[in-house]
């Protein structure tokens, strides 16, 4: 999976730069094909001038074959942002994911009441 950091508003450092990379490793983990999979990760402070309540924002964009996925956060601290945004997009993949599963599920009921039927 490759994955872009990008910042709006503030300065992009190594270790804010680290720390959403090392959340999207929990994602890699959830998809069975990462390799095919290009993430976006947007981090931004919503205006210059407010300095309490939530102004950081992260977003995350994942697009892969046919699937696309997106998270988006604010918080009024950075790094709590973009832990929220990575737990929304967990929730998102999980959801699809056991959305499929219990799809093809019923699909085999059907099949199998079918089947013992004829």
């Amino acid at each position: 999976m490759t994955t872009n950091v990008k910042a709006f508003g503030i300065e992009l450092t190594e270790s804010i730069k680290n720390y959403a990379l090392n959340k999207m490793v929990r994602i890699r983990k959830l998809l069975s094909d990462h390799n095919n999979f290009h993430a976006e990760i947007e981090l931004a402070k919503t205006t210059a001038h407010h300095h309490k309540g939530e102004v950081f924002r992260a977003e995350i964009n994942m697009s892969g074959v046919g699937e696309l996925y997106r998270a988006e956060a604010s918080a009024d601290d950075l790094y709590a942002a973009i832990d929220l945004a990575k737990d929304e997009l967990v929730q998102e993949i999980k959801g699809r994911r056991m959305r499929k599963e219990s799809l093809f599920r019923k699909g085999a009921r059907i099949a199998k009441r079918l089947l013992r039927i004829s």
